[in-house]
């Protein structure tokens, strides 16, 4: 089986400010418990995404946000191979200045956001100034997308609107019938939009990982297991065993993120 540099784009972790994921406990992963977990499946570089506490709801105060970035920056930075986003809740006009400094930290990638948990539509004003400042700024982003909110189609009309700007539309293949990501990158080839491949979907179905691959090619497809809410090895597990070319699995567990998250990974 060939070696893989394994990046897992998007991982969250339980904190003590989210009372939401308290009562999940079935599921709600410490920082130390995910990255055990991930390590064990065979990932080298790890991205966190953000604590659960800084996307339970639009009802988020910025100085919570704020703070669970900083947290999160100041975990990882003591990991090794490891890294975060930050979380963006774009209403919050503090929360903007706290970007515009993490994003020149080593240790942080990008952008995360969610339109549809922090209330704003992604097709909107807002989503405009956010595609502005990753193009502006030259920063990657990762997007939740999972409601009419963050359709994938709105954000392909964004993207045509800002070709540079590079970002990650996370959840593909959460819905019946698993297109809408794909014909996103379709609707946007000569953009900067990659889809986030960390639904179960993608392990459990037959032929889909394939399809993807076919349509749009393992250069738009960007590994993140998700977890806490999944298991990080299933779907390294389906991309390895599977009869794509080498390439291909190695563009989508590591090379993809690679190419996008730019110089601040020190993975080979």
């Amino acid at each position: 089986m060939i070696d893989l540099n394994i990046i897992d784009t998007h991982l969250h972790y339980s904190d003590e400010h989210a009372p939401h994921w308290k009562e999940l406990t079935w599921m709600a992963g410490r920082f130390e418990e995910v990255t055990e977990a991930v390590r064990t499946a065979g990932v080298r570089t790890l991205v966190f995404a953000s604590p659960f506490s800084s996307i339970e709801s639009s009802l988020v105060p910025a100085e919570q946000i704020m703070k669970s970035n900083d947290t999160m920056l100041a975990r990882v930075s003591r990991e090794p191979d490891c890294y975060c986003w930050c979380v963006l809740q774009p209403l919050y006009r503090e929360v903007w200045r706290q970007e515009e400094q993490m994003i020149r930290e080593r240790r942080c990638v990008g952008l995360k956001l969610g339109s549809s948990l922090h209330g704003y539509r992604i097709l909107s004003a807002v989503g405009r100034e956010i595609l502005a400042f990753l193009d502006e700024h030259a920063v990657p982003g990762l997007f939740h997308s999972y409601s009419e909110w963050d359709n994938p189609m709105d954000f392909a009309t964004l993207a045509r609107e800002r070709p540079r700007a590079k970002f990650i539309v996370a959840h593909a293949g959460h819905s019946w019938p698993f297109m809408q990501h794909i014909e996103a990158v379709e609707a946007a080839r000569d953009t900067g939009l990659h889809i986030g491949i960390d639904q179960p979907q993608y392990a459990t179905f037959w032929g889909l990982l394939e399809h993807t691959v076919e349509r749009i090619g393992s250069g738009r497809m960007v590994y993140g297991s998700d977890t806490p809410c999944h298991l990080p090895g299933v779907l390294i597990d389906r991309v390895r065993r599977s009869k794509l070319p080498d390439e291909d699995k190695r563009m989508i567990l590591g090379g993809t993120a690679k190419a996008l998250l730019g110089e601040k990974l020190r993975c080979p």
